[in-house]
């Protein structure tokens, strides 16, 4: 007589994400509560320079920082509704969206490897920490962690999907515009693209000129504009 043994398979991707977005989630909202509201040195300058992006007289223009953090002040409110409360609300969602990001970059390689790291990077409490704190780095680390899902995301599709390479790209200007040093994560981010997209050559040559052109332009767009604004506000003293 034989005993047939039945293996119960393990829950869907979905199940994992939901129970993931849950802890996150609540995890997020349990540092807002606990974290008090960072406005201070660099923040400063920030709001300066988003006053000056909008046109505001009292604002201030300052050639070293870059603008990404300035239009996020000014697109979340900070210049306009006078209120910490919508870019509270959109970098603790950011911050929430983190250990998903994880998840969805090291899902299709190895499953309990993306538990455990979205499950460690949850517990460390890094997404949550600079939700009330405003600094470049919560937007910086968004910016990072999404264009790092969607390069994963392309390179292990068994086709590689143009979306996620539009998104990567997308993420890595963005990265570059909020810090200076993000240049070379961007570089590298799309030659991985590149390699990831060199059996499918028409797909490639999207992924060249989109990414290609998006990159350098976003480089020496962003400075000649920042070194026209710099000749202006020398000049207006």
């Amino acid at each position: 007589m034989k005993a047939t043994i039945y293996f119960k398979d393990r829950p869907p991707v979905r199940a994992d994400l939901a129970c993931l977005a849950l802890l996150s989630a609540l995890s997020q909202i349990a540092y807002l509560c606990v974290l008090p509201i960072g406005f201070e040195g660099d923040a400063g300058g920030y709001f300066l320079y988003a006053l000056f992006l909008i046109g505001d007289p009292r604002g201030a223009f300052e050639f070293f920082r870059p603008p990404g953090m300035p239009y996020f002040m000014a697109a979340t409110g900070l210049t306009w509704l006078h209120s910490f409360a919508l870019a509270i609300a959109v970098q603790a969602a950011m911050g929430a969206a983190v250990p998903l990001l994880v998840f969805g970059a090291l899902q299709r390689t190895n499953r309990t490897a993306a538990l455990s790291a979205a499950a460690l990077l949850t517990a460390s409490g890094v997404p949550y920490s600079y939700a009330k704190l405003f600094t470049a780095d919560q937007l910086y680390l968004f910016c990072v962690i999404l264009t790092i899902f969607a390069v994963a995301r392309f390179a292990t599709a068994r086709r590689p999907q143009l979306h996620y390479a539009i998104i990567a790209t997308g993420g890595a200007v963005a990265a570059v515009m909020v810090r200076n040093d993000a240049f070379y994560f961007a570089l590298l981010s799309f030659l991985v693209l590149l390699v990831a997209a060199w059996p499918a050559r028409r797909l490639m040559a999207v992924v060249g000129l989109s990414g290609g052109g998006a990159l350098p332009s976003s480089w020496r767009g962003r400075r000649r504009v920042l070194s026209s604004w710099e000749i202006s506000a020398s000049s207006a003293r």
